[in-house]
């Protein structure tokens, strides 16, 4: 059994991503369920992955990220059922981006709005996942990655990312608009190759 910080002890894991493994865990000090996110371990070798990942952790050692466990199904879970209705779809898309405007004031750009990073819970409420490349709009490093990668998921990728350039709150307005494509028709947009000019 793996047991982080002397504290939360990891049971299974329930997600993966560019960025980490997400573990369902109990946080043994509180007696409650949590979700774990850490790094992978070809990632802690990039200086830039783990200040990215010390941020969003910021007081949890040992590049990990404790965060309550939530359950319920990923938009690309309900996907799985088939297309929404116009009326659910726009009920979910304005909940998203009703969070995104709430992150936009914290100072954060998300950067990979994408159906296995919005979550339904049980009770109906719309939650963002994934955090783990959210950007400081104020930090200056608004370019790629040290590693030469182009961080996102490409078929929701702003034309900014794929050029490398500043990022800001239009980076996720476009990424949502691909999202509210793919829940009215049940597939992601045709990826489209950009060229600078």
């Amino acid at each position: 059994m793996r047991v982080l910080s002397g504290r939360y002890e990891l049971v299974e894991t329930v997600g993966r991503g560019g960025m980490g493994e997400v573990w369902r865990g109990v946080d043994r000090e509180l007696g409650r369920a949590v979700a774990v996110k850490v790094l992978p371990p070809e990632l802690t070798r990039h200086e830039e992955f783990r200040s990215r990942f010390r941020r969003e952790a910021r007081t949890v050692a040992s590049l990990t990220l404790v965060m309550e466990f939530i359950e319920g199904r990923t938009l690309a879970e309900v996907l799985g059922d088939g297309p929404l209705t116009m009326e659910r779809a726009t009920a979910i898309m304005r909940d998203v981006a009703d969070a995104l405007a709430h992150s936009r004031a914290q100072g954060l750009v998300h950067r990979d709005v994408k159906p296995s990073n919005v979550m339904i819970t049980d009770d109906g409420q719309v939650k963002i996942l994934d955090f783990g490349i959210a950007k400081v709009v104020a930090d200056t490093a608004t370019r790629l990655t040290a590693t030469g990668m182009t961080v996102g998921t490409p078929a929701y990728l702003s034309p900014e990312q794929i050029h490398g350039t500043a990022v800001d709150a239009r980076t996720d307005q476009y990424s949502l608009g691909c999202l509210f494509y793919e829940l009215l028709t049940g597939r992601p947009r045709s990826a489209v190759t950009r060229r600078s000019p």
